[in-house]
């Protein structure tokens, strides 16, 4: 229908960036769960806003990112009608963007308008974002009425600030400053101690 509008066959146009997403409905506010979405391999975390996270690359150019959002609120931004059966739902919107150079970066060719109609493509797609998600840390919640961990005082020290942490709105990002000041001054040698670390 839009070829027919536009008078092109757009089966045939070349497609250089494109984004691919689902739409998650929660029981909670989207923001809650940013806490819990930790380091992803390779990528920067970045919470943009208060209602945005995104997984950047590190130092390259910026061609791809993992992005999870509030999608009711960006709505709202963009005075988009929200349908009402999603009125007062928690809905996060998770997506990979690819900007740019989209044939190399899915090792192919080239795509094509006619590409996002395969089977094959949209599968390919599905499990790139599934895997996205998968390779991301996620970060344990801390329950208060574990305390049969508690074995020493040093135990209990450690499940006092995690407690502290998961409730503050800026925890998890307050522990990334603290994670890369550590890397920035190179305190340990080897990688995995700043992962024991967090």
């Amino acid at each position: 229908e839009i070829s027919e509008v536009l008078k092109t066959d757009l089966l045939q146009a070349s497609v250089t960036g494109m984004e691919f997403g689902t739409n998650i409905i929660l029981k909670n506010a989207v923001q809650r769960y940013f806490r819990i979405l930790g380091e992803m391999p390779r990528r920067l975390r970045d919470p943009l806003s208060r209602t945005s996270l995104y997984y950047r690359r590190r130092g390259k150019k910026n061609l791809d990112q993992v992005v999870f959002y509030d999608k009711i609120e960006q709505a709202k931004k963009e005075k988009i009608s929200i349908p009402e059966s999603l009125n007062g739902v928690n809905l996060m919107r998770v997506e990979i963007r690819f900007n740019g150079c989209l044939g190399s970066q899915l090792g192919r060719s080239s795509v094509m308008g006619k590409t996002l109609m395969e089977q094959s493509f949209y599968a390919d797609m599905k499990n790139r974002l599934i895997d996205r998600y998968f390779s991301i840390e996620k970060i344990q919640t801390v329950n208060v009425e574990n305390m049969d961990i508690i074995k020493k005082p040093t135990d209990a020290t450690k499940l006092f600030f995690s407690l502290l942490f998961s409730k503050s709105e800026d925890g998890q990002q307050s522990i990334e400053d603290f994670i890369q000041q550590l890397r920035d001054k190179g305190v340990f040698t080897r990688r995995a101690d700043y992962n024991r670390t967090r």
